[in-house]
């Protein structure tokens, strides 16, 4: 009987926690880069879903990240409130989100331009991960195994 009670929970719990497929690395392509001393942009194609964005001073530690999701292959990144030295490069690093290779490229933070009128970048909508998974069935399932073990195991025990 523990044997049937072990084997039912193995398989509850088997069942409960879904296996992790990892895709492919997806290319990144860069075909734009601008810095002001205030903000980056990064402009590019994709295949994936969505991209990461990391902008790196000449230590190599990060000042600034963001994600970004894709729209018929394009992404666009913008990274704000950042206090860059003018005329000082940087480098940027783009890739795929699910962790794929990183490209590399160089930008020179420049004087911002001056504008007359105030801009507000849209807020980005945060990329879609296809996970769907509930966890309240994986819950239920292994609630249910172990009322089931909890209800074998004191019938045993009357007889």
């Amino acid at each position: 009987m523990k044997k049937i009670i072990t084997t039912i929970v193995a398989i509850a719990c088997v069942l409960a926690f879904p296996a992790v497929a990892y895709a492919k690395d997806k290319d990144v392509n860069v075909t734009g880069t601008s810095a002001s001393t205030s903000e980056l942009t990064v402009v590019g194609s994709t295949d994936a879903l969505a991209v990461a964005i990391q902008l790196r001073d000449k230590s190599g530690n990060i000042i600034g990240m963001t994600t970004t999701n894709t729209v018929s292959r394009e992404f666009k990144g913008i990274i704000g409130e950042l206090s860059l030295t003018e005329g000082e490069e940087y480098t940027v690093y783009v890739a795929d989100y699910e962790g794929g290779n990183w490209t590399k490229e160089t930008v020179k933070a420049e004087k911002p331009e001056a504008t007359t009128e105030a801009t507000t970048a849209a807020p980005s909508k945060s990329p879609k991960t296809g996970d769907k998974a509930t966890p309240i069935a994986a819950v239920a399932l292994l609630g249910a195994a172990s009322a089931a073990g909890v209800f074998l195991t004191k019938k045993e025990k009357t007889r």
